[in-house]
C-alpha cells in the first residue's frame, strides 16, 4: 500500500538492519504506499492489533518504532522525505473516520510545511508496479544503496545492485502514474473531509 524513496541514512549496520534514522542525518526521503510513517499512535495500533497475534509488547515496540520516525520527520529539519501513498489505503478506515481525519489532515500539513514530497496513485490509475508490496529505497553518503521490502510476516533488505536497480525501476514506473504533489495534497485533504464527514454523521 505505501511505498517510500529515501535519499541519505546512516548506512545499514553490520547485522542486516537498519538503524532508525537520527535528527542529525543526512538530507534524505522516504516514500511509502500506506501512511505508516507519518501516523498517529491511534492509527499505528488499529493497524497492528487486529490483524496479526501480536503480543502487547511486541505490539507497542511497533507502535513506538514508528513514532520515532514520525517524531523524526515532523521535528527536525532531515531527512526530507518522498511518499507514494495509494488512494485504496487513504480510504480504507484504521481506526474508524475520526482516527483517519486526523491522520490524513496530518500527512498533507506535512506536504504544505514541505517535510513531505507526497504522491498519490489514485484508484483510477489501475494496476501498477507497486501493487504487490511496499518498498523503502535508501541511498547512503558513505555506502551503496539499498532496498527494504515488507510482505505478509516477511521483511527483506537488499543490497544486490540488480535487485535495487528493479525496486527503483518499479517506483520509477508506479510514480509515473501517480498525481502530482498539489494535486495529491487537495485529494488528501478531501478524503480527510469524508472521514471527518463520516465520524460526525456516525454521533448523530
Amino acid at each position: 500500500m505505501t511505498t517510500s524513496r529515501t535519499g541519505c541514512f546512516p548506512a545499514p549496520d553490520s547485522g542486516g538492519g537498519i538503524d532508525p534514522p537520527q535528527e542529525d542525518s543526512y538530507p534524505g526521503s522516504i516514500s511509502r504506499q500506506k501512511p505508516t510513517s507519518f501516523t498517529s499512535t491511534p492509527y499505528d495500533k488499529k493497524e497492528y492489533s487486529p490483524i496479526f497475534a501480536i503480543e502487547v509488547g511486541q505490539l507497542g515496540e511497533c507502535v513506538v518504532s514508528h513514532a520515532e520516525y514520525g517524531r523524526i520527520l515532523t521535528e527536525s529539519r532531515t531527512p526530507v522525505a518522498w511518499t507514494l501513498l495509494d488512494e485504496a489505503a487513504l480510504r480504507r478506515q484504521i481506526g474508524g473516520p475520526a482516527v483517519m481525519a486526523e491522520q490524513l489532515r496530518k500527512i498533507a500539513d506535512m506536504a504544505d510545511a514541505g517535510r513531505l514530497r507526497l504522491h498519490v496513485l489514485t484508484l483510477a490509475a489501475g494496476a501498477h508496479a507497486l501493487l504487490e508490496s511496499m518498498v523503502y529505497l535508501l541511498d547512503f553518503p558513505d555506502a551503496a544503496p539499498v532496498a527494504y521490502v515488507e510482505g505478509l510476516l516477511t521483511r527483506n533488505l537488499m543490497d544486490e545492485p540488480a535487485l535495487v536497480e528493479s525496486c527503483r525501476t518499479a517506483y520509477s514506473l508506479a510514480l509515473s502514474h501517480a498525481a502530482s504533489h498539489r494535486e495529491s495534497v487537495t485529494l488528501v485533504r478531501a478524503i480527510a473531509e469524508e472521514h471527518q464527514h463520516a465520524h460526525e454523521s456516525q454521533r448523530h
